[in-house]
């Protein structure tokens, strides 16, 4: 499906070749950070996201919806995410004058949907295609007037907090056989990262698969 799409270079084919490489991404993520490759229980992670077409005033719940979908609409909170070059703006607008003036405008409305507060947030890193990418701030964040921000980092550690206990974790070593719950045992082949944070590419007999030390432990058969 992807060459076809590739082959047929139409905007609509581009759309959808985005759309499919995003798919990709998240099902690789939620793989990897909760050890469970059935589609059943993807889509049953899917379908946590919130319709706007349910969205209601005075619910007291966090809303998720796209920047066209919240046209007309206000919060008094609103998180802007994902301002990064090339993917807002998007990277087949950057070049183009018109295309990059939609993307401008359409960061406008988002920042215009909040009445009280607004959070622009941009990953310093990006999972792409199931590989690691560093990002670069998008350039409408540099558009806005210096003294209406005010800037905050928040440490890598600092995104989850974890106990004493769950930061004890053994990270297995390259090259150590591994027992999973579900995949059985199997051979680390890379590691990243360190201690609960890690994450493992292990070589099971069912196919190779990276996990979330955190979330998916392993039990070290033999350390090499």
């Amino acid at each position: 499906y992807q060459e076809m799409l590739e082959r047929e270079g139409t905007e609509e084919a581009y759309s959808r070749l985005e759309n499919l490489r995003e798919l990709v991404t998240v099902a690789q993520e939620f793989e990897t950070v909760t050890g469970e490759e059935s589609l059943e229980a993807f889509l049953q992670h899917l379908a946590l996201i919130t319709d706007v077409d349910t969205w209601r005033e005075q619910a007291d719940r966090i809303t998720l919806m796209t920047l066209h979908s919240a046209k007309g609409l206000e919060f008094p909170l609103v998180f802007l995410a994902g301002l990064e070059e090339g993917l807002f703006p998007h990277a087949r607008t950057i070049e183009e004058e018109d295309g990059l003036e939609e993307e401008r405008r359409l960061c406008y409305v988002g920042m215009t949907r909040a009445k009280d507060r607004l959070y622009v947030t941009y990953a310093r890193q990006r999972m792409i295609f199931g590989a690691v990418h560093p990002s670069i701030p998008s350039r409408f964040v540099d558009e806005i007037p210096q003294h209406l921000l005010q800037p905050a980092t928040v440490p890598a550690a600092a995104a989850a907090p974890w106990s004493d206990e769950e930061r004890a974790v053994t990270v297995p070593p390259v090259g150590a056989r591994v027992r999973h719950a579900k995949f059985g045992e199997g051979r680390v082949l890379e590691v990243e990262g360190e201690g609960v944070r890690a994450v493992v590419t292990v070589q099971f007999a069912v196919g190779v698969k990276r996990l979330a030390l955190g979330y998916a432990p392993l039990e070290t058969v033999s350390a090499d």
